[in-house]
């Protein structure tokens, strides 16, 4: 019962209750983020069934461009998979310790969802349909990449120049690029909520990006940023200091690059 009682308890909907503010929900927000650390050890205890579902559920909220929806996770909780992706994770022994890795990736091919999704959007009320050939359109030329990348590169040069004639897209480099960004999104998300519900995570970019997508089965167009080894941290962890975060006034800045935002 511990990871259900916590600041976040008060989340649970009760009828005599006062309707949540705006700022009584970013404290809790704020309480959760700072909360938030990664961590090297856990302890034996075991996830209970379902719980890991419902944090990657609240995950699939994070944006992505055109709603495409470009990643995956592929939850590893067997012994012998874990083992397997130890040398996948350069000997990172979290992978082992923890009870369940979640290996997060983005799809290159994010074209290939595109009518899924648009048919998705009209179903739920979300496109109009005269914006059907606009989204097609837009969706091809943002991520299809063609053979070997080569139209991707074509086309980033092409916007690259004409922005300086005027404001063009910025069509990304790569797809692989394009994929890690869409990905991380939900990963932080997954972050957050396994934060809430009471469990600790260590994400982990040392991988082979290769021995992993091997150890689950990926297809060659999937491409890895990270892996998350998640479950209840041991209690030497609990002593450990969070790592440190550079002030605000050097990252969060009003109207121009280097005047702090008051």
């Amino acid at each position: 019962w511990g990871p259900l009682w916590g600041p976040w308890r008060c989340t649970v909907r009760r009828p005599w209750a006062r309707p949540m503010t705006g700022d009584h929900r970013l404290t809790m927000f704020e309480e959760l983020a700072f909360q938030r650390k990664s961590v090297k050890r856990f302890s034996s205890e075991p996830i209970p069934e379902g719980l890991l579902k419902r944090c990657l559920k609240a995950a699939q909220r994070a944006p992505s461009g055109f709603n495409l929806q470009p990643w995956v996770a592929v939850v590893v909780t067997s012994a012998a998979q874990r083992a397997q992706l130890l040398p996948a994770a350069l000997s990172q022994t979290q992978v082992q310790e923890a009870p369940a890795v979640v290996v997060f990736a983005g799809n290159t091919k994010p074209a290939d969802d595109m009518h899924r999704v648009w048919q998705m959007g009209m179903d739920a009320g979300y496109y109009k349909t005269e914006y059907g050939p606009t989204y097609r359109t837009n969706v091809r030329f943002m991520t299809e990449a063609g053979p070997c990348g080569a139209v991707q590169v074509m086309k980033y040069a092409l916007t690259q120049g004409g922005s300086a004639l005027r404001p063009t897209p910025s069509v990304p480099l790569s797809m692989q690029g394009y994929a890690w960004k869409h990905t991380m999104l939900p990963v932080m998300s997954f972050l957050h909520a396994a934060t809430a519900s009471g469990l600790s995570c260590s994400p982990m970019e040392g991988i082979s990006e290769a021995s992993v997508k091997k150890v689950v089965g990926l297809p060659s167009h999937y491409t890895v940023p990270c892996i998350v080894a998640v479950g209840y941290p041991d209690p030497s962890e609990l002593e450990r200091p969070a790592s440190p975060r550079f002030p605000a006034e050097d990252v969060i800045f009003d109207g121009t690059f280097g005047r702090p935002l008051l």
